[in-house]
């Protein structure tokens, strides 16, 4: 079985750089470095745009206040 799938990949690309192209490590990982890079963007997107920006009113409080006031 072993030796079926050896000739069948030696005859299915009989060209000088191989079946990518002579890119095969280069393209992989490229491929690895955009994905990593993609998925950090998407999570700190995520991030920065759940993230509070700073002290807030809350209604709660606020309503306290008002309360307190009155």
């Amino acid at each position: 079985m072993i030796l079926i799938a050896q000739i069948s990949s030696l005859l299915a690309d009989g060209s000088e750089f191989d079946h990518m192209g002579g890119f095969g490590w280069g393209m992989a990982i490229f491929g690895w470095l955009f994905m990593t890079a993609f998925l950090v963007l998407i999570g700190w997107l995520i991030w920065s745009g759940t993230r509070q920006s700073g002290p807030q009113d809350r209604r709660g409080d606020r309503a306290k206040e008002l309360l307190d006031e009155r």
